[in-house]
């Protein structure tokens, strides 16, 4: 038999330029292709980060799918799966902002050097100089929330917005309100930041929050969260520099504020200041959800601290690209510097980066 079937075949010679992992086709009539690396003069080029995940979907409806079943845009670029367990497939963006994104990015930089990944799995490079259109998009998604939900998340970069993320896990279910709270843990942060920075110009930073019922596997009884992010409007930092200004920052809380919360007892201030920011280079759009854990909490503007005069809380409230800006972690190129007019309300952005 096998002599019968090698006399029958006519022998071709491909030329391999491409190589490719494809997986076998999954339930849903589906295959996943991960391009490994480029053959160039007999020598196999590899790049240096995760190549992009393709997707061949099949043909018919389905969350995403075109109304014909065809591919959406080829320009899309997937995640790569985590740990080889997240199966993402193409998908076409239902919010205005994310439908924005997939038609501004520079693909070429997307998977290298990406400034927003969806928790949907496609990723993007929004250019520096689309950073008001951006704001105003992501304004337009925003209001359209409750009806149409979005799921972009920021890409932080090398440099970016120093940024506390404080969570707050409670045994009853009542939220914190940390500047009525009488607790003085705004208070403690400013010092340190003081200390920390002593050459910055200011140490305003702006409080998002969200407050809900929550489930924790580690502390049966706690029954609620609060969650607070505080944005300092004018120091920007690398992560060792973040590292180190949070490992004191936690020292100087645990020896100066009083826990005055409902948490359990074995909690800490190293609990709840978040110390894995360090090490997770992206955060949540103000208003998107967590779809990993399907949670609906979006975080809202709280209010301002440490402000020269109340000028910057009214303006922020009466306009929403200000909040927005006031917000987002990245340096944007086009933004830095003494002329800067957009949400920089006090004084010049300053970077605090290690030598």
């Amino acid at each position: 038999m096998k002599e019968t079937l090698a006399a029958s075949w006519n022998p071709i010679t491909f030329e391999v330029t491409h190589i490719h992992v494809v997986s076998r086709r999954t339930h849903e009539g589906q295959m996943h292709s991960v391009p490994l690396g480029v053959i160039l003069d007999k020598a196999i080029s590899c790049s240096p980060y995760p190549s992009p995940l393709e997707v061949f979907p099949y043909r018919g409806g389905g969350e995403g799918a075109t109304t014909d079943g065809s591919p959406p845009d080829a320009s899309m670029l997937m995640e790569a799966p985590q740990w080889g367990s997240r199966v993402l497939t193409l998908y076409v963006p239902k919010d205005s902002l994310e439908a924005w994104m997939l038609s501004v990015t520079l693909t070429d930089l997307a998977r290298s050097t990406p400034t927003h990944i969806s928790q949907l799995g496609a990723m993007y490079h929004v250019p520096s100089h689309l950073l008001r259109q951006y704001l105003a998009r992501w304004a337009d998604a925003l209001s359209a929330a409750e009806t149409t939900p979005f799921f972009m998340e920021e890409v932080r970069g090398d440099v970016f917005r120093l940024y506390l993320d404080v969570d707050i896990k409670l045994t009853k279910p009542e939220k914190v309100d940390l500047l009525a709270g009488g607790c003085g843990f705004y208070k403690a942060v400013t010092d340190f930041t003081r200390g920390f920075f002593p050459s910055a110009k200011s140490t305003t930073f702006v409080v998002t929050e969200c407050h809900g019922p929550w489930e924790d596997k580690t502390e049966p009884l706690v029954v609620y969260k609060s969650g607070f992010r505080l944005h300092f409007q004018h120091i920007f930092v690398d992560t060792t520099t973040l590292k180190r200004y949070l490992e004191g920052l936690v020292a100087h809380v645990t020896h100066s504020v009083e826990m005055v919360f409902a948490v359990p007892k074995s909690c800490t201030w190293a609990d709840i200041v978040d110390l894995h920011s360090c090490a997770w280079d992206r955060g949540r759009l103000l208003g998107t959800i967590k779809r990993r854990r399907n949670l609906q909490r979006r975080y809202a503007l709280a209010g301002v601290y440490d402000a020269p005069s109340k000028q910057l809380e009214e303006e922020l409230r009466s306009n929403v690209s200000k909040v927005l800006y006031a917000v987002t972690l990245r340096q944007w190129e086009d933004t830095t510097g003494p002329h800067v007019t957009l949400g920089n309300f006090c004084s010049a952005e300053t970077t605090f980066c290690t030598q």
